[in-house]
């Protein structure tokens, strides 16, 4: 037989049988308390709690742990901390979004299970981490080789995040996001994107568990359940633990070909084009556009009607409808009067000056939006003449762009024939862009809409950027900050100002968290970033990723900003989703290559006996 082998720590000694025994009791019990202690810090470094810091140490119980058991003998070792990983996983999941069980809209069911899948999720993706590194410490326990593994291991948690965006509607962990109040990160966000950052996180993470193993003076692997003599048990293992490693890269590298965006590669825009000159470095407003101005600056307003989700459920009839929107219209009307009285701006003025971008005083033509947020009434208003009207009027006498979001009921002309078979005859959530006279400039239907809960609707098919003067307004809605891939779209699309409509006052402190994504997409691209939601939070994001205007959530509110647009592309930008390619690949070949040990040798530290 062959006896446990400490490849981490001292000799293993002769003990007595209940001394063994109480050992292995012990570490069943820290099999399971060590992934829970990762799973409770991990909701404490996220919003709403929000303790950024602890996320550069929430892996290290779990890491520990998987390194632990991977380095010594023993088959159900791996399965117990599967099982308590993907345990610590779904606490963490539900410690962040439990406050959907207690929203108004959808059936009971459809909150528990809503919460429960992602739940689900998150317990996958750290039991995918663990078994990850719990491979890791099967393969790389060499001394020569154990600094591999913070790397490898860093490289296994982007490789999991990103299969979980692409199988998730984008969702997934984006553990980088914690560091949303970091300045230090946030200017890494420029290069990496978040999946850089959560890179980082990670492998800190590994490497501080690394250096509290090697410094463990107890022994490991000691104890049953050694393999078969000639070492034929323990070489099965390495052999599966580098499928599972190669399997896992494989799986990354897959999903990056098939919908990442590298380089010049642009998958989720229309076109499949990058704006032109953006890849090189030029500037990004209205590149490509004939007459753009693209040092124009533009005038921002952001409306925050403050129209509570209880107020939307009594309205049931039409006229209670039309209510909300001549409402939201007043209020606007007043927050750019405002705003011209304070010299904030409201409509075009073309002695306006340039607010000195490149050191001129010439005049400049400066173009004002106002934004109102996310389903703004619940009913497909465009299509009331009434509002029309009220829209054409407010527009006019203002001399603005206006920019909502409504439902888009079902039309054959933009989503094609009712009668195919692809045809999905749901509503779609949009936002409509009108110009100062009264015409529609263009319809943006949301993307990434949230399974169970937007059920009736559609999700969109193109990521679209419209030209307001000379400047490029890329537009989302809602969850679509959260996945990475939207933004970077937009801003390769020509956009070089984000605008992000919202409807949060129904997911209480989960609007926070998307308050921290608002702030990555801002650094991660160096563009101005408005996120404009009905109750809050309603604010304005520099392109370093500070929040430089935000309206209160207790009452109706409005944001006046002038927005200038950028001169050069971020490198994250211009290379897109490099950090989860060159994870894959290095893990794909890790699990390939690495660690292989001679046929029919036992590995080093192991003994006949």
């Amino acid at each position: 037989m062959v006896h446990g082998r400490p490849h981490w720590g001292k000799a293993p000694e002769e003990g007595t049988g209940s001394s063994r025994r109480a050992e292995a009791a012990g570490r069943k019990e820290r099999e399971w308390v060590l992934p829970l202690a990762s799973g409770i810090l991990l909701v404490a470094a996220y919003p709403p709690v929000d303790a950024g810091w602890l996320a550069w140490i929430a892996l290290v119980p779990v890491s520990w742990a998987a390194l632990r058991a991977g380095s010594g003998p023993g088959v159900g070792r791996g399965r117990r901390l599967l099982a308590a990983s993907f345990a610590a996983g779904m606490l963490w999941g539900g410690g962040i979004f439990h406050p959907l069980l207690w929203i108004q809209e959808g059936t009971a069911a459809e909150r528990v299970g809503g919460t429960a899948v992602i739940a689900l999720l998150t317990g996958t993706i750290l039991a995918l981490y663990a078994a990850a590194v719990f491979s890791l410490g099967r393969r790389f326990h060499a001394p020569g080789r154990q600094w591999l593994i913070p790397p490898l291991a860093a490289s296994a948690w982007v490789c999991v995040e990103y299969l979980v965006r692409a199988v998730a509607a984008g969702f997934s962990s984006y553990l980088g996001v914690t560091q949303w109040r970091s300045p230090g990160m946030l200017a890494a966000a420029a290069y990496g994107g978040v999946y850089g950052v959560s890179w980082l996180i990670a492998a800190v993470n590994a490497a501080l568990a690394w250096a509290v193993l090697r410094r463990d003076a107890t022994p490991v692997g000691s104890g049953g359940g050694g393999a078969p003599e000639g070492g034929q048990g323990e070489t099965y293992r390495v052999a599966r633990s580098r499928g599972f490693l190669a399997a896992l890269g494989a799986a990354a590298l897959a999903a990056v070909i098939a919908g990442g965006q590298v380089g010049p590669v642009h998958r989720l825009a229309g076109s499949g084009e990058p704006a032109a000159g953006l890849l090189a470095g030029e500037g990004a407003a209205g590149a490509g556009a004939p007459g753009a101005r693209a040092a124009a600056p533009l005038r921002v307003v952001l409306l925050q009607p403050h129209i509570l989700p209880e107020v939307y459920r009594e309205a049931g009839t039409l006229d209670a409808q039309r209510a909300l929107w001549r409402r939201a219209f007043d209020q606007a009307l007043r927050a750019v009067e405002a705003a011209r009285a304070l010299g904030g701006a409201a409509g075009r003025r073309a002695d306006e000056p340039r607010d000195g971008i490149d050191g001129s005083d010439a005049p400049a033509a400066v173009e004002t939006l106002v934004v109102m947020p996310e389903t703004v009434v619940h009913y497909g208003a465009w299509r009331d003449p009434r509002f029309r009207e009220a829209l054409d009027s407010f527009v006019r006498s203002a001399g603005v762009y206006w920019l909502g979001g409504l439902p888009r009921p079902f039309d054959p002309a933009e989503d094609g024939p009712a009668r195919s078979g692809a045809a999905d005859l749901r509503e779609r959530n949009s936002a409509y862009l009108v110009d100062p006279g009264g015409s529609l400039v263009g319809v943006y239907d949301k993307i990434f809409v949230i399974p169970i809960a937007e059920n009736q609707f559609a999700p969109g098919r193109a990521v679209r950027v419209f030209q307001v003067g000379g400047h490029g307004v890329g537009v989302g809605i809602c969850s679509d900050v959260v996945a990475p891939d939207h933004a970077l779209a937009a801003v390769r699309a020509g956009a070089s100002s984000l605008h992000y409509l919202a409807s949060l006052g129904h997911i209480g402190s989960i609007a926070r968290l998307e308050r921290a994504f608002v702030v990555f997409r801002a650094a991660e691209h160096r563009v101005f970033v408005t996120q404009t939601a009905t109750t809050g939070f309603t604010l304005v994001v520099d392109p370093r990723g500070r929040i430089v205007a935000h309206a209160g959530t207790d009452g109706p509110g409005a944001l006046a900003v002038t927005v200038e647009p950028r001169r050069r592309a971020a490198p994250y930008t211009r290379l897109g989703d490099w950090v989860p390619l060159a994870a894959a690949v290095l893990l794909t070949a890790a699990g390939a290559c690495g660690g292989r040990p001679a046929r029919g040798a036992l590995p080093k530290g192991i003994s006949r006996i």
